[in-house]
């Protein structure tokens, strides 16, 4: 495994790897993992005489362990699928049993039971990735599908690390440098328990019409009708009637005779 080197007392344990994938993911990360998961035991032993901040600190990393525990869930079930797949199609044939090298070992240094929640992915993702190895060499499981599953394992368990990695990072950039290390990890939680204030920005006082609803915003006033058969086509006001055809005729009448009496 990669090199992790534990300071404090722990009882180590052995997994033997059945998939390859597993054996050689721990070989290269699994350093990575174990750190993680100590950062979150220090937590955890730092917080145990305060149980607003034990609290802060199981629903923090809660989320954490939920998506890997999900991740793995999900990738237990597509390997369950495909063997049944196979079980149905070779009803004869019994699964093919895997030999695992005697060195396909890797020692993790436990302090803290919040470990066993990894190791319980560690050995699920393990068998199910393993069925996946087996079914990818009795050439029942492609090329692509068989790439797939390894980068899926490796994907949900770095995700894991580099997640708790970021967040204690962000827990030690409030760590005031004073006290022991459970004062000092204490210090930080309710840094980050503090509430944050909110100023309120004050702005130039808007029209009256800016806040008003849209559907009671002021509207162009409509044009007044026009009337299209009188002379200049003048405007009617809302109690105006235009004339009548027989109002008209009896105009241009009156106005005829004016002007006979007129010239006479």
């Amino acid at each position: 495994m990669a090199e992790f080197k534990q300071m404090r007392r722990h009882i180590p344990v052995s997994i033997v790897c059945r998939s390859e994938t597993m054996y050689r993911y721990l070989g290269q990360k699994g350093g990575q993992l174990v750190g993680a998961t100590q950062r979150i035991a220090t937590l955890y032993e730092s917080t145990e005489d305060n149980d607003e901040n034990r609290d802060a600190v199981v629903s923090i990393f809660e989320t954490n362990f939920e998506h890997l525990e999900e991740g793995q869930g999900e990738f237990a079930r597509q390997a369950d699928a495909v063997k049944r797949k196979y079980r149905k199609q070779n009803r004869n044939v019994p699964f093919p049993e895997i030999e695992v090298p005697d060195n396909h070992k890797v020692v993790i240094d436990v302090t803290h039971p919040v470990f066993q929640r990894v190791l319980q992915v560690i050995r699920k993702f393990d068998n199910s990735m393993a069925v996946m190895e087996v079914l990818w060499m009795v050439g029942d499981v492609d090329e692509e599908r068989y790439k797939y599953a390894k980068i899926k394992l490796a994907s949900t368990m770095s995700r894991f690390s580099n997640d708790v990695f970021r967040i204690t990072n962000q827990l030690r950039s409030l760590d005031t440098g004073r006290g022991t290390t459970h004062q000092r990890v204490n210090q930080q939680i309710n840094q980050k328990l503090k509430p944050v204030e909110v100023v309120e920005e004050v702005t130039d006082e808007q029209p009256d019409n800016v806040s008003a609803p849209l559907n009671e915003a002021e509207t162009e006033q409509e044009a007044e009708p026009v009337d299209i058969h009188a002379g200049g086509a003048e405007i009617l006001g809302e109690d105006e009637d235009p004339l009548s055809a027989e109002e008209i005729q009896a105009v241009i009448t009156q106005k005829s005779d004016e002007s006979l009496q007129e010239s006479a």
